[in-house]
């Protein structure tokens, strides 16, 4: 790989995301067969349910929450099922949209800390792999990779206090 971006004179490298987009790690692979036949590894943290419908996949390989990805049968790729409730407009609640905010846990900081040291030094700038989505597609991943979302989810940004960005 690093001689095929030299060629195209690419000056970058990227650290993958560990976790999927349905908020699973990705660790501990097993074996699945797809619904085409192909072997090929997932986490064990991927517990999808196939049934006459197709695939479906469950946030956090949550089974015990709705699905929130779902592979038809003809498909090859999950696509997003969409399980937010009705906004009301007039009764938004800011609480109900910071759940996916939180601070660094030891394991992901570790994580991060682990990928960048292995990849110092090597004349390469480096980017968070997949970042873009992380940052302008959140409802997609919030979608997926959560329980179902509460009631009152999304809030405007002239509604936030001031104090919340400083």
């Amino acid at each position: 790989m690093d001689d095929l971006k030299e060629v195209l004179g690419i000056d970058t490298t990227c650290i993958f995301l560990n976790r999927t987009v349905f908020g699973f790690v990705n660790e501990n692979w097993k074996g699945y067969r797809t619904p085409w036949g192909q072997k090929v590894l997932v986490s064990e943290h991927f517990k999808p349910l196939e049934n006459g419908r197709g695939t479906f996949i469950f946030p956090r390989g949550d089974t015990s929450v709705p699905p929130s990805g779902h592979m038809p049968k003809t498909v090859y790729f999950f696509d997003s099922i969409f399980r937010q409730e009705e906004i009301d407009e007039d009764h938004l609640v800011l609480e109900d949209n910071l759940e996916e905010f939180c601070l660094v846990k030891p394991e992901e900081e570790y994580y991060w800390k682990e990928k960048a040291a292995l990849l110092r030094g090597a004349g390469r700038a480096v980017v968070p792999g997949c970042w873009r989505d992380l940052v302008s597609n959140r409802t997609r991943l919030r979608l997926m990779s959560f329980e179902p979302p509460k009631k009152q989810e999304l809030v405007p940004l002239n509604s936030i206090p001031p104090t919340l960005f400083q």
